[in-house]
């Protein structure tokens, strides 16, 4: 049965959870879930902030949830007991390549969360963060993404399939990209990355953690005790920076990039109004696109907007008046120099 979703977390919504007393979590992953022992990290937390729990992983080096779904070990891990939580997370290019999306990342999360509950245990999904300085298109195999501008507009792509696939399969969804997200538009200079630019240092693997001890107990992280070898400033902000606060889905960013775009509502049925600030006068286009890169409407082109609040509405509908489908699309608006991306879901 599924556990029961009760808070949001910094500005976006997360799914925290009671607060439970010895309970057990198994990750499965690669080098994102076990980078400086970010599961020691969570336990070192979760008991500093009076929380027994157990905590185990299944981890290979690049592996991809299809990898996990035949792999034994991991397998036996599942079935070794019921654990309160099984946190998944995919590879880090899956998620921002479409194909991958719909033909490994959606169906083999499906199958392995099928397992999970089969087992008598409950899933939940780890949204990690993007490269530090993503360049050009990455491919796997014959199939590519498209070309991201910088960090942000790759963990916006990154977090966006992980909303629908959480919402569908009624499950935790661990926001670490997302917050991560937040904390570098407030201060670009945080060490959160190790020298690769691709994996976590210390630092983002203890903020990693208190967005994993938010979304699991319900509960603020601030002032615990345990701060990972952390000056205690240091650990503070990285706690205050995934402190669970009550919001509106409706006000969820849509990115953050060098223009930030807010939509209302989100998920919406049957259309949504898409806002943002200008802080100059600018020439504007706004664009929704599908999953596949296609356009589906132009909403404006080159229109001249004033400085300030702007809000446009999506009615739904493509550039032939035809109602869209049920699903993920990302809006794209160009402000002269500035640019901003984001996601919308279509709900019916």
């Amino acid at each position: 049965m599924k556990v029961c979703i009760v808070c949001l977390i910094v500005a976006i919504a997360l799914y925290p959870l009671a607060a439970m007393a010895d309970t057990s979590f198994l990750f499965i992953g690669n080098s994102h879930t076990n980078a400086n022992g970010l599961k020691d990290i969570f336990a070192s937390l979760a008991e500093s902030g009076g929380h027994t729990t157990y905590v185990d992983e299944s981890t290979v080096g690049s592996s991809t949830l299809s990898y996990h779904s035949h792999y034994q070990p991991t397998l036996d891990k599942i079935q070794e007991r019921d654990w309160d939580f099984v946190v998944l997370q995919e590879h880090s290019l899956v998620p921002v390549i479409p194909y991958w999306v719909e033909n490994s990342f959606y169906p083999k999360a499906t199958l392995l969360d099928s397992i999970i509950t089969a087992s008598g245990s409950n899933t939940a999904l780890f949204m990690h963060q993007a490269r530090e300085n993503p360049s050009g298109v990455y491919c796997v195999f014959d199939y590519c993404s498209r070309e991201f501008d910088d960090y942000f507009d790759m963990q916006a792509e990154m977090s966006s399939p992980y909303h629908p696939l959480a919402e569908a399969l009624d499950v935790p969804l661990v926001r670490v990209g997302d917050v991560w997200a937040i904390a570098l538009s407030g201060d670009p200079s945080l060490p959160l990355w190790s020298s690769d630019e691709l994996h976590v240092s210390v630092e983002g693997s203890y903020l990693t953690a208190c967005v994993f001890y938010s979304t699991f107990f319900g509960e603020s992280p601030v002032g615990l005790a345990y701060t990972a070898g952390l000056d205690p400033p240091t650990a503070l902000m990285y706690q205050e920076l995934a402190d669970p606060v009550m919001t509106s889905v409706s006000d969820l960013p849509l990115a953050v990039s060098s223009l930030t775009l807010l939509a209302h509502p989100n998920p919406f049925n049957p259309s949504t109004e898409i806002r943002f600030d200008l802080p100059e006068p600018a020439e504007v286009t706004l664009t929704i696109f599908d999953t596949a890169g296609r356009r589906v409407r132009m909403l404006t082109h080159g229109a001249r907007l004033d400085a300030g609040a702007q809000r446009l509405r999506w009615n739904g509908c493509d550039d032939e008046g035809r109602r869209v489908g049920s699903g993920l699309y990302f809006a794209k608006l160009v402000a002269g120099d500035s640019v901003g991306r984001g996601k919308l879901v279509m709900l019916k």
